[in-house]
């Protein structure tokens, strides 16, 4: 079986996370860059994987001639979430004396952070041409490992084994309207959804259909349109019954006689089938 996934930033623009999910098995996504940047769909992803459940992760794209602990700081920081996995993108572009070490400080800052090494993404090009000398550390890490080709062959120094393979960058799937890259996880499903630990399952209301949900927050808003900003119609109170007449939004809102009302946000259920 072919675990599959996706790479993702601004670059996709806005994904439909419940349309895409039955196609993924997982997703990682651009979340920050450097001292101070913040990926403009970062906030987008994280909610939708959250949401439906499918397995995810941020990534930071380290900028080796900046503060490596600044930069830790700023990932961790701004990617508070569901996340037992955390990805530092290594695509540096000189290299000097003094570079692993950099590396080395800003991965362990990261571990101080979060209680948990981060993995790796790169290429055996950026790998053994820039993080010289190659550090034996490296082994201690899951790497994600960039090749586009037919099969994977070029590991970079001091790793055994590659965790993930990035072997595309012309990868299409449901719910995106642009090309991403494409990657394949080296194991099972089950053992994937544990890599990640942040899966749970998602059963979405069938479109135009008789399904009923009932409420089990204490209040729902209802809105005018999928979207948490959208003006407010009313609400439904805790044991309302609505019967769904359409499901949209990127954050898995359903349609009903009154309006719009979320189904899930960032981890809290506010429906479940009757």
């Amino acid at each position: 079986m072919r675990v599959i996934g996706a790479d993702v930033s601004h670059w996709e623009n806005i994904i439909n996370w419940v349309t895409a999910t039955p196609s993924l098995a997982f997703a990682y996504y651009k979340a920050t860059d450097g001292e101070d940047f913040i990926d403009s769909q970062f906030g987008n992803n994280q909610d939708g994987c959250d949401e439906t459940g499918l397995p995810h992760a941020p990534y930071h794209w380290w900028q080796e001639l900046e503060d490596p602990e600044v930069q830790a700081h700023h990932f961790v920081e701004t990617t508070q979430g569901t996340y037992k996995k955390r990805i530092v993108d290594v695509e540096p572009r000189v290299t000097f004396p003094g570079i692993v070490d950099k590396l080395e400080r800003h991965l362990h800052k990261i571990e101080d952070l979060q209680g948990f090494k981060p993995a790796i993404y790169s290429s055996k090009n950026y790998w053994n041409n820039y993080i010289k000398p190659n550090p034996p550390w490296a082994s201690e890490y899951d790497f994600i490992i960039a090749q586009y080709s037919y099969r994977l062959t070029l590991i970079p120094a001091y790793v055994p084994k590659a965790t993930f393979w990035q072997f595309t960058d012309e990868f299409y799937f449901p719910g995106c309207n642009s090309e991403a890259d494409g990657n394949w996880f080296f194991g099972s499903l089950s053992e994937c959804r544990n890599w990640f630990g942040n899966y749970h399952p998602f059963v979405p209301p069938i479109p135009g259909g008789k399904t009923q949900l009932r409420v089990i927050a204490s209040v729902l808003n209802i809105r005018e349109q999928p979207n948490a900003k959208a003006r407010v119609l009313g609400a439904l109170a805790n044991g309302d019954i609505i019967e769904v007449e359409d499901i949209g939004g990127y954050n898995a809102w359903v349609k009903h006689a009154r309006g719009w009302s979320a189904y899930t946000t960032s981890g809290y259920k506010y429906l479940e089938p009757v």
